[in-house]
């Protein structure tokens, strides 16, 4: 009486070893792609806050040209003191410089009277994106 055998299958000892190589390969994989999987999000999400940001100016830019064309101090109240956060009809932003300033000759310094009639502007979002405007009277 002859058996046979059938040899179509794997045995345990070829599944075991192609189990251990497809680890080492995914792990050398990941450790080379790994940064650029769980980082890959961030150019999108700084682009959002960008996007926030130019809005906010943008609401900022249109009051102004709306309402406060011959008179900046208004405006300059509504935009909020310099150093504070903000979160008003404008949207939620921080206020770095919200100041009257002139232009000398080598750079700009600040005018407390307002007489120059030029207000800079500068805003920061969460991820230190900051977005400056100069308003004219």
């Amino acid at each position: 009486m002859k058996r046979c055998f059938d040899k179509s299958g794997f045995t345990l000892i070829e599944i075991i070893i192609t189990l251990v190589i497809s680890g080492i390969l995914g792990s050398l994989l990941y450790s080379y792609f790994g940064t650029s999987f769980t980082a890959s999000s961030n150019p999108v999400v700084r682009l959002k806050k960008a996007f926030n940001l130019q809005q906010i100016m943008e609401n900022v830019t249109a009051d102004y040209r709306k309402n406060y064309t011959t008179n900046l101090a208004p405006l300059k109240t509504n935009i909020g003191a310099e150093n504070s956060n903000q979160n008003n009809s404008y949207g939620q932003y921080y206020v770095i410089n919200n100041r009257f300033i002139m232009f000398t000759s080598q750079s700009e310094a600040v005018d407390n009277t307002g007489a120059n009639n030029l207000l800079k502007v500068t805003i920061k979002s969460d991820p230190g994106e900051t977005l400056t405007v100069v308003f004219s009277k």
